[in-house]
């Protein structure tokens, strides 16, 4: 891949990613939590079992010290809880408080036909190509156990009824 394309890139994902943040920032306001405590409520939502940290820090694709820093305020809230086994390790859960927030904000923004971005005017084929790339580009850099965590269907936890 030349330097110009890589560059078109790294501009296209970066434009994506702050398109969708600045989407978020509208449900941040009402809801009290930042897009990214709404995304740490989701990654546990999908998961049966309670997350290390380490766990939601390579889910989320953030450092440790920012999970760090976005658990205490939902701790506070009772939307999550922090515990402690005979390991040295802390397992995070989500609280039925912190299902019913998650499910408050779904059910805002999921009617939402074109929420975060239009896709009308993208061909189904084009979007799956999309994903494939992306896919492609995830497995290389956050490797097999993260592109299969993203492809499974949503827990069954997170459905609206």
């Amino acid at each position: 891949m030349d330097n110009e394309m890589k560059k078109q890139m790294v501009l296209m994902i970066r434009a994506l990613y702050f398109s969708i943040l600045d989407q978020w920032s509208h449900i941040d306001k009402e809801h009290g939590l930042s897009s990214a405590q709404q995304h740490l409520l989701f990654i546990l939502s999908t998961s049966d079992i309670a997350l290390t940290f380490s766990d939601i820090s390579r889910l989320g694709c953030w450092h440790l010290s920012t999970v760090s820093r976005l658990l205490p305020p939902l701790v506070k809230e009772n939307f999550v809880r922090i515990e402690k086994n005979k390991t040295k390790f802390k397992y995070v859960s989500l609280t039925s408080r912190g299902m019913e927030k998650l499910m408050a904000i779904a059910i805002q923004v999921m009617p939402q036909k074109d929420f975060l971005f239009n896709s009308s005017t993208v061909k189904r084929e084009e979007i799956q190509a999309f994903l494939e790339n992306g896919m492609a580009l995830l497995q290389h850099y956050k490797g097999e156990n993260f592109v299969s965590w993203l492809t499974q269907p949503s827990s069954t936890k997170f459905q609206m009824h």
